[in-house]
């Protein structure tokens, strides 16, 4: 239909004005029944019903949505957009809060959008608006009054939600419209997470399938085979109302951004993590990125879906700077791990007939920039595992003398478990004698180089001799204060549970080593996560 526009005096035989009715209600408006969208609904068409020259064309409708700014309504912006297209010349509001808790937008509405497509406007409740019928009515002080009136109530509401739900942060209670993947809302208790067990299995295939060498892009990957719904498609499916921001295609395939936003939650160990954005202001609903430091996390406030240890080993993993080959899900062994011990940058894996090897990136890109390093990949495993397995074998036998070492420090302890552990610091150089050999055979193999044989060598000569001053320490004190050696028994244990490795996994190499350095003579130098065995036993009986 044609637009027309009539004078006043015309009224009683104008056009018909096509309408567009709005309605919205806040969450702010809570339980208000003044408010509601069925009350304003049945307000309005009555009204409609009392003027013959109204014809309805549309109800735009906001439900729960704030009115501060116009990108979250919807609603609102079909209203516009059929504005600007000449479907509706007229809109009906029951006040100016519900399309207006701002009072600019209320201005540049009133003053600029309603002049420039001849819009009719009309707000039935105090201040009574009709542009048509009474255009003085614009004019009225209480119109510019009311604006700010609303603008205010909506800045004071803003503050008082955000305190209340601040409160609730504080206390680990979940305030979130939807539960994170793998969790559900209780339905006793809608601020308590319980375990949705269908997509808690699928979480803990993610963190299983990073921990045995798949790339992010791999997992992605896989769960898409294997037919897994995205998170945002599985709420869905679930019957829940979920618009994922990210994903406006409503697509039911999983990303590697969801997967890494999986890998990096923390609400999986149990611990209720909140506050991680906030809106700019009431007026400004962009929402910004906040420190670390300012989240509310409030731990043990739910069923865990993965465990500590698990999830620590994958935070290594993924602070590691790796790469994977295009169309190649799975990550290199030693990927993030190996680095040039000259420039300290990350070494780059190549393959040449069919072998692999770790070269300086610094030095391929530029001859001045370091020296030549290379080392073939399947030495370097060697090399590592053996350190690894004997660092394995060296804490079981430095873990029984702690336990006595610990008895021995008790101030009632007696010379005879000093003179035992006299004894277990003899059987102790023994088996480093034993080692020694060894070192001497794995470099005739080939597997050690001789600089690494020397390494070695000089190491495990400097922990017999902390051992034996150690001992002397204790016997000329003879009795020290007690010490539990608690605090280090979880890496003891770990190192324990690998005793019987063969080869290394990524998992092994994120839960004992930090990084490996090549030099340039081919020496290999391992920095593991933690001391040395010999000095974290000896540092429980020095208190540190």
């Amino acid at each position: 239909m044609s637009r027309r526009y009539v004078e006043k005096k015309d009224l009683e035989t104008a056009a018909e004005w096509p309408t567009g009715i709005y309605l919205r209600l806040s969450r702010e408006d809570g339980n208000d029944e003044s408010y509601s969208i069925a009350n304003q609904r049945r307000w309005l068409l009555d009204y409609i019903a009392g003027h013959e020259d109204l014809k309805l064309h549309k109800i735009y409708v906001d439900d729960g949505v704030s009115g501060t700014s116009e990108d979250e309504r919807a609603g609102f912006r079909e209203l516009l957009e059929d504005i600007y297209g000449g479907k509706i010349n007229c809109v009906l509001v029951k006040d100016l809060s519900r399309p207006f808790r701002n009072s600019a937008d209320q201005t540049r509405f009133l003053e600029e959008t309603r002049v420039r497509y001849n819009v009719r406007f009309i707000s039935t409740r105090l201040p009574f608006i009709d542009t048509y019928r009474h255009p003085e009515t614009l004019n009225m002080l209480s119109i510019g009054f009311q604006g700010m009136m609303n603008e205010n109530h909506c800045r004071e509401t803003s503050l008082k939600v955000r305190d209340v739900f601040d409160v609730k942060r504080k206390k680990g209670q979940f305030i979130g419209a939807f539960a994170p993947y793998g969790y559900g809302k209780d339905p006793d208790d809608r601020n308590h997470l319980v375990v949705d067990p269908e997509a808690a299995e699928v979480v803990r295939e993610i963190f299983r399938w990073y921990c045995k060498g798949l790339s992010k892009e791999g997992i992605t990957r896989r769960l898409n085979g294997l037919g897994y719904p995205s998170p945002a498609e599985y709420k869905r499916r679930k019957g829940l109302k979920y618009q994922n921001p990210h994903d406006k295609y409503h697509s039911s395939l999983w990303t590697q951004r969801t997967v890494y936003e999986i890998l990096r939650n923390q609400m999986y160990l149990g611990h209720m993590v909140q506050g991680k954005q906030r809106v700019r202001s009431y007026k400004v609903h962009e929402r910004v990125s906040l420190p670390e430091e300012d989240w509310y996390v409030v731990k043990d406030t739910h069923e865990p879906v993965i465990d500590g240890e698990t999830f620590r080993t994958v935070q290594r993993l993924l602070q590691k700077n790796t790469r994977t080959p295009p169309r190649q899900g799975e990550l290199h062994l030693l990927s993030g791990f190996v680095f040039c011990a000259d420039c300290q940058k990350a070494m780059h894996r190549k393959t040449s007939k069919e072998l692999a090897y770790y070269c300086c990136r610094t030095n391929r890109q530029s001859k001045d920039g370091c020296t030549p390093h290379s080392i073939r990949e399947q030495r370097l495993c060697g090399v590592i595992l053996k350190a690894v397995q004997m660092q394995v074998d060296l804490t079981d036998g430095l873990a029984g003398l702690a336990e006595e070492a610990g008895r021995a420090s008790k101030p009632d302890c007696r010379q005879d478990r000093l003179q035992a552990l006299l004894s277990q610091g003899a059987e102790e150089l023994e088996k480093r004698k034993g080692y020694l050999k060894s070192l001497y055979t794995d470099m005739k193999d080939g597997l050690l180089s001789r600089t690494e044989y020397l390494d070695y060598k000089s190491s495990f000569e400097s922990e017999v001799d902390a051992l034996q001053k150690e001992i002397s320490r204790l016997k000329e004190e003879g009795a020290v204060c007690e010490r539990e050696p608690a605090r280090d028994d979880s890496r003891l244990e770990r190192f324990k549970r690998t005793r019987q490795l063969q080869a290394l996994d990524r998992a092994i190499l994120a839960e004992l080593v930090n990084k490996v350095y090549v030099h340039a003579n081919g020496r290999v130098e391992i920095q593991f996560r933690f001391r040395d065995p010999y000095e974290q036993i000896l540092g429980l009986e020095h208190g540190g």
